[in-house]
């Protein structure tokens, strides 16, 4: 996932520096992409070509990912000062969907979260059906090989942003990562954050 979020920067770096980057695109319905369902065919067709593509290696598995992005300066941010843009990063093992992350800055789909609310999250306790009552709509899901654990589905909550200017850009990033196993409740709670918050 880190290597998903370094491409999710450099492009809002890249829109940040030409006042639009990429084509609009609205978020799909979770039910249009379905980790081990939803195949790279089938994404192509319906998306076209991405931003970018690359390939990268999670748990000893070569995965390829589709970055779909969008900024433009003339957009309404959810926040005062950010640059409002939206990226969704879809994964694939062996032609099949494996993780999916929407990012957006966008006031009408923000995908910012209260991270303050992690702390209620609790493994071998709290349900799936809890943490998305907690918390919202996933930004994502991922599955193996995006995830150590085979029979598990990770929910993904992310929102990064871009601000300042082209000289003085400023990025913050926040993704929480809850593991949910078989039985339907928590198995690992994993929180990153870095730049001003």
């Amino acid at each position: 996932m880190k290597n998903l979020s370094k491409l999710v920067l450099a492009t809002s770096l890249i829109a940040a520096l030409t006042a639009c980057a990429g084509s609009n695109f609205v978020r799909p319905d979770d039910s249009a992409l379905q980790d081990g369902k939803t195949t790279l065919t089938e994404v192509r067709e319906k998306f076209g070509k991405p931003y970018r593509e690359s390939d990268v290696i999670k748990n000893d598995e070569k995965v390829t990912v589709l970055l779909y992005a969008y900024a433009s300066t003339t957009g309404t941010p959810v926040e005062t000062g950010v640059v409002p843009g939206r990226s969704m990063d879809l994964s694939f093992w062996k032609g099949t969907l494996v993780s999916t992350q929407f990012v957006s800055t966008f006031k009408d789909d923000a995908s910012n979260f209260d991270a303050s609310k992690r702390d209620q999250i609790v493994k071998g306790k709290t349900t799936r059906d809890q943490v998305i009552g907690l918390l919202g709509r996933p930004a994502g899901y991922a599955i193996y090989p995006m995830i150590k654990d085979k029979q598990a589905q990770a929910l993904i909550y992310a929102y990064q942003t871009t601000s300042g200017s082209a000289f003085n850009l400023k990025f913050a990033k926040r993704q929480l990562i809850v593991t949910v196993g078989q039985d339907g409740v928590v198995s690992d709670v994993n929180y990153e954050s870095s730049g001003m918050q």
